[in-house]
């Protein structure tokens, strides 16, 4: 590469790694009330410029509610509702004046019902299980026919949430008969999604003015009609302008029956209810006949109650029916951060440790080849940076620092070991830019297969949906795409720019000859 153009290429590099620099680090005012807030001042977005977050809040603590499958109750409503049978019977009962015999034996049967209706054979840990409902053998064992619905109900609820793929949720099993789930604070739906993900039961489309007296559409009462004959899937979509919305596919069938139904939508607007169970997720008026493949639902949604929303409704196409455990949630309890508030500052602490250690590495065994690989880790960086500021469900966090950490970590390995085969290949007689040559044609399939590998192991970790690892996953999976890149394009361009304004190339990258000893 010629001097001027590679003038040119450095000068344009080094705006680049300017104006992205600026956008990361430096906050400032737009107006009276508008401000821009840097990528590494935010952990979390909103649908403008974000908001503004103290450090406690960079892991955020959360929000946390207990699932009670039908049947199931917790110690302390358990005891609770005994203690107010006991007193009302109690005060009944040593009343002086006008004690009313069968009222006192009234309330003393309800004491008494109220406890066998929970024996104490089915108390499990904290939990206490309905007679009726979990046993079979009037208390004495919890039957397999309640541990199967149980089972089933807990994987729809993991299944939901996992699909909403949110970093730093914790899902546990209490007592193998309750569930309870925690959400990041960060997470702004999170009053949306405990209550959704509750609902359980067979999905159904009705048409009414009014939800209790609407006419059910799908599935139609008819033979071995099932609602999966009628609706595809469920989808979210964004507007250009924010608006969030909810999409509906109709299978052929499903189509035709929403045309007929929607046909004097026009002239007599009505309203359409999605209901899983007796609950009503989405409701929405229709104005007009609905003929599409796919009609999307718009209203109040948020992105990320649209994609609870969607999430359910998927669920519930795919698992509900008649015979699914209705589930409550107890009170939403705020937890302070997981991690304390120091997590982060330790995770850029070891960030910034490795970093420091790589360029040391890089400028003392490749001396001023070091600013190539500084010039190529910078874009990189700060790639990766707007990304996690541009991508709705990823920010600043343990899990977005740490794959970012580990993507930096292989982008050193992959820049490192072209330069190894320079060095080689410069050592034995080689000319430079032969050996950068053939450096780069040996290394480019290890390199590629590497990032191959890693890049679909961290894609398919996110894709699994597995709790606590989706935004570190996928923030991996993203740096080992930048990684490949800059490791096999930009990193050479950077070094074949730099060595151009040199003579003795050996001296710039710290390359020497093998010394070969004449024989007398």
């Amino acid at each position: 590469m010629g001097k001027v153009k590679s003038a040119i290429c450095i000068v344009l590099t080094t705006l680049l790694i300017a104006v992205m620099c600026f956008f990361c680090t430096v906050s400032f005012k737009l107006n009276d009330i508008e401000t821009f807030h840097s990528t590494v001042s935010l952990t979390g977005k909103d649908i403008t410029l974000g908001n503004e977050i103290d450090e406690d809040n960079y892991i955020g603590g959360g929000y946390v509610t207990t699932y009670y499958p039908e049947g199931v109750i917790s110690a302390k409503e358990y005891e609770d509702n005994l203690a107010a049978y006991e007193t009302a019977y109690k005060e009944a009962d040593s009343a002086t004046d006008n004690r009313d015999a069968d009222k006192v034996a009234e309330l003393l049967k309800r004491v008494n019902d109220y406890k066998a209706k929970y024996p104490e054979a089915l108390k499990r840990g904290s939990l206490y299980l309905e007679k009726e409902i979990a046993s079979e053998d009037e208390g004495k064992t919890i039957s397999d026919s309640f541990k199967t619905k149980i089972e089933k109900t807990f994987k729809i609820a993991k299944e939901r949430y996992e699909a909403l793929h949110i970093d730093g949720m914790k899902i546990e099993v209490l007592s193998d008969y309750a569930l309870r789930v925690t959400l990041p604070q960060i997470y702004s739906a999170s009053s949306y999604a405990f209550q959704n993900m509750a609902y359980m039961g067979e999905l159904t489309v009705a048409v009414g003015s009014d939800a209790s007296t609407a006419t059910t559409i799908f599935p139609e009462k008819k033979k071995d009609a099932v609602i999966g004959d009628y609706l595809k899937s469920f989808s979210t979509r964004t507007s250009a302008d924010g608006t969030h919305y909810v999409g509906i596919s109709f299978t052929s069938l499903g189509r035709e029956v929403i045309k007929e139904q929607t046909a004097s939508a026009e002239s007599s607007s009505t309203t359409l209810f999605i209901k899983v169970g007796d609950n009503v997720p989405v409701q929405f008026s229709v104005s007009s006949q609905i003929d599409q493949s796919t009609t999307y639902i718009s209203g109040s949604f948020t992105g990320e109650s649209a994609k609870a929303t969607s999430v359910l409704l998927n669920s519930a196409l795919k698992y509900g029916d008649a015979e699914d455990l209705t589930v409550s949630y107890g009170d939403t309890i705020l937890i302070p951060a997981t991690y304390g508030g120091n997590a982060l500052m330790l995770v850029y602490i070891a960030f910034a440790v490795t970093i420091v250690a790589m360029a040391v590495f890089f400028f003392v065994r490749y001396g001023l080849l070091g600013f190539a690989y500084l010039f190529t880790y910078l874009l990189f960086l700060f790639s990766m940076l707007l990304c996690i500021w541009a991508i709705p469900f990823l920010y600043i966090s343990v899990g977005s620092v740490l794959g970012l950490l580990l993507a930096s970590v292989v982008l050193g390995i992959s820049s490192a070991l072209p330069y190894e085969y320079a060095r080689k290949e410069y050592a034995l007689g080689r000319t430079m830019t032969a050996s950068v040559k053939s450096a780069y044609k040996k290394t480019f399939w290890h390199v590629f297969d590497l990032h191959v590998v890693l890049a679909a192991l961290a894609f398919i970790i996110y894709g699994i949906s597995l709790t606590g690892l989706s935004t570190f996953a996928f923030t991996f999976g993203l740096g080992i795409g930048f990684s490949a890149i800059c490791s096999l394009l930009v990193g050479r361009l950077q070094w074949a720019s730099m060595m151009s304004f040199t003579s003795k190339k050996g001296n710039f990258c710290r390359f020497k000859r093998e010394e070969v000893e004449d024989d007398d």
